[in-house]
Formats: structure tokens, sequence, C-alpha cells
């Protein structure tokens, strides 16, 4: 899931930054072939109308300038989705992080992924082991009752 989550925000992050080159690219366009644009909308995106187009650099302008912001927020959003990325990794090995040092006081601490692993304590006697799923194993002391007569 963190690997799905951190390649779809490298991608949402280049799509960001693609857009706001291309938003950049089209404000200069409009000022350097201002002449070439205008010509261009007035023959085929005007051509059935009345109207025509006499300068391109403001309407570019504000083009470039809305896709260039859109860019920028596409890009944040990528960048949001990898810190969230980063704060479950990170929140997940300080929970564990945390267990262990809770425990590490009381009793030892065994991590099974799969089978039960035995661990015989440094204090003589019966050991009982509890077991909570793919979560520590408890290695706790048993109850010795004395031998009776």
């Amino acid at each position: 899931m963190y690997i799905f989550v951190r390649v779809h925000a490298l991608i949402t992050i280049i799509f960001g930054i693609l857009l706001m080159l291309f938003g950049l690219g089209l404000v200069v366009v409009g000022f350097v072939q201002n002449a070439a644009v205008v010509d261009l909308v007035n023959n085929f995106w005007l051509a059935g109308s009345t109207m025509r187009m006499v300068d391109a650099r403001f309407y570019a302008s504000a083009i470039g300038l809305s896709i260039f912001l859109l860019g920028l927020a596409v890009a944040a959003a990528g960048e949001l989705l990898m810190v969230f990325a980063d704060l479950a990794n990170n929140t997940r090995e300080t929970n564990l992080t945390l267990l262990r040092m809770r425990k590490a006081d009381q009793n030892p601490v065994v991590y099974s992924t799969l089978q039960p692993v035995v661990v015989q304590p440094a204090q003589a006697g019966p050991v009982e082991i509890k077991f909570t799923g793919i979560q520590p194993v408890e290695i706790v002391p048993a109850a010795v009752t004395p031998p009776t007569a």
C-alpha cells in the first residue's frame, strides 16, 4: 500500500511540474509569437464568427497563469500524498519501537511471524507463552506450585 501511494504521489508531482512548465511555455509563446497566435486564433477558432482577436498577450498570460497555478496545486497534492505515506510508515515504526521499550522492563519480547518461538527466560521454572496473532509474543513465568508430600 505504501509503495502504491508513493508511486502515485511521484506521478502526480511529475504531472504537476509538467503542467507548470506548459503554463510557463504558453505565456512565453503568447509574448514572443503574438502575431502567429493571433493569426491561428482568427483563422481557425474564430473563422465562423464575427469576432476577431487583436492581441493575444493578455489571454495567453491569463490562461498560462491559470495552468501554472493548476500545476502548482497538483504538485502540492502529490507532495501531500508523499507526506502521508511517510507519516504512516513512521507512525508504524514508532509504535513498534515504543512497544519494545514499554515491554523491555516487564518481560522479554520475541517477534514471531509464522511459528511460535520458545525462549528460555533467565529464571528457572515453567514458562507460559501467550500468542496474539502476528504481534509480540510475551513470555511470562508461570505460577510455580511447591511439590506436595
